[in-house]
């Protein structure tokens, strides 16, 4: 990806429509669609409202790539061991406008796996930046489903701890 950024998103975003399930969508979204659109600086949310949840989850687990998170799953080995690393990411700090953007986009979505990667996304943006996490939660029109609570819920009180130290 870092050689060919714009090929690769190309590619991602082709392999979007024939992506039926969540592992394949998870690696997708974190790994190829993620790392690509950070390294061409291009968006996603023409993806937003896709009809399809699956292709939904894996434009919202891009957002992880958006963050300081360590890649996970079988699908990162390669990149893991293509730069002799025990961990690889794609940032060393979460890109707060992005993620903003994306929470803002994916919030309301009703589909399960949509909503479980946007808790996932959520809990690694807090992990890094607490203060962003709360700050987007406090501007949030209508209030926050209960999942993503419980995440800013962290986030505000690991911020608390940060400020106790």
């Amino acid at each position: 990806i870092p050689n060919a950024p714009e090929q690769a998103l190309d590619i991602g975003r082709s392999w979007l429509q024939k992506t039926d399930d969540l592992i394949t969508a998870d690696a997708l979204g974190w790994i190829v669609l993620g790392g690509a659109s950070l390294l061409t600086k291009s968006g996603l949310d023409t993806y937003y409202r896709h009809a399809h949840p699956v292709v939904r989850r894996s434009v919202t687990m891009a957002g992880m790539a958006w963050t300081s998170a360590p890649m996970e799953g079988p699908a990162a080995a390669g990149l893991r061991a293509q730069v002799g690393a025990k961990s690889v990411r794609w940032t060393e700090q979460s890109h707060d406008a992005r993620l903003t953007s994306l929470c803002d986009a994916m919030l309301r979505d009703e589909a399960p796996p949509v909503r479980k990667a946007l808790r996932r996304v959520v809990r690694a943006w807090g992990q890094d930046q607490p203060g962003a996490v709360v700050a987007w939660s406090e501007q949030v029109r209508g209030g926050l489903p209960k999942m993503l609570r419980a995440e800013v819920d962290r986030a505000r009180r690991a911020l608390k701890r940060k400020d106790a130290s």
